[in-house]
């Protein structure tokens, strides 16, 4: 931990870039009054929350054994989970980079949502991005490329598998553009297709990190039906999405990556203002 935190120091430093959209991100979402020294505090987390999850997937195999997850793993569902369960079938989870959104994947398989796709764009270094994937289908995930995935997984969709996707990224590719902690940001519109093609539940989802090594709290907070996925929108999904994703960092705002440069080319004005 320590070594971490001397590597979070030193990155703040240095990476200036990142580290002034950090807290430009921070200033939109958390309001400008926040204390600096909180406000440098989760910058840094976001540098060691890197090294966390490198770690993490290198080392939580051997920690977090499959036979003993209800002593690493504290479940909080909502009511329309709970139904969930009860129907069984195929879902897509639905969670943003908070907590450590890798870590739930054995509570999913246990639970029955078993093969679960995630979606995931692979690194630029081949031999990174393949060990990558082995490490993170080692623990119970199969990874498929952000890059024509979209009949990957209908296919897997079609064939009982789940899908898991992280959903604040900028978009790049003909976003929407929609409301995120007050101001316009670039939003994936494939996802948004998906989930209306697809016609499953869509559930609303992160894990937390606890207070002690390799414990988490897995939240659902939220469901979409699909046939309320299929009276709204693909502008009208991602805004309701955007509104769920905000609620589960506010939850947690020291555990969330507030390195994106989330606003990039959007006019630094609220919403709210520009009506």
């Amino acid at each position: 931990n320590a070594a971490i935190a001397l590597l979070a120091r030193t990155a703040r430093r240095l990476d200036r870039r990142h580290t002034r959209a950090a807290e430009r991100f921070l200033s939109q979402a958390l309001g400008a009054g926040l204390p600096p020294a909180t406000r440098d505090r989760f910058v840094r987390n976001s540098y060691a929350l890197l090294a966390h999850m490198a770690l993490g997937t290198f080392l939580r195999p051997k920690r977090v054994r499959e036979d003993r997850l209800d002593e690493h793993f504290e479940l909080d569902f909502g009511p329309d989970f709970q139904e969930l369960l009860r129907r069984g079938g195929p879902v897509a989870f639905l969670s943003c980079h908070v907590g450590d959104w890798e870590a739930s994947g054995p509570i999913w398989k246990r639970l029955g949502f078993y093969p679960l796709h995630v979606v995931a764009k692979p690194a630029r270094n081949r031999p990174l991005s393949i060990w990558i994937q082995e490490l993170r289908e080692a623990s119970g995930h199969r990874v498929l490329s952000r890059y024509g995935a979209m009949q990957e997984v209908v296919s897997a969709v079609a064939q009982g598998g789940s899908l898991g996707l992280i959903l604040d990224h900028r978009a790049t590719m003909r976003p929407i553009w929609a409301p995120f902690f007050g101001r316009l940001a670039a939003c994936e519109r494939s996802s948004a297709v998906l989930l209306r093609r697809l016609k499953i539940p869509a559930v609303i989802t992160a894990c937390y990190r606890a207070k002690r090594p390799w414990h988490y709290r897995v939240v659902a907070p939220r469901v979409f039906w699909p046939d309320e996925l299929a009276r709204l929108s693909s502008e009208e999904i991602v805004v309701a999405i955007n509104q769920e994703l905000e609620r589960l960092i506010l939850a947690h705002p020291e555990q969330y990556y507030w390195l994106h440069d989330r606003f990039r080319g959007t006019p630094p004005t609220d919403v709210a203002a520009s009506h």
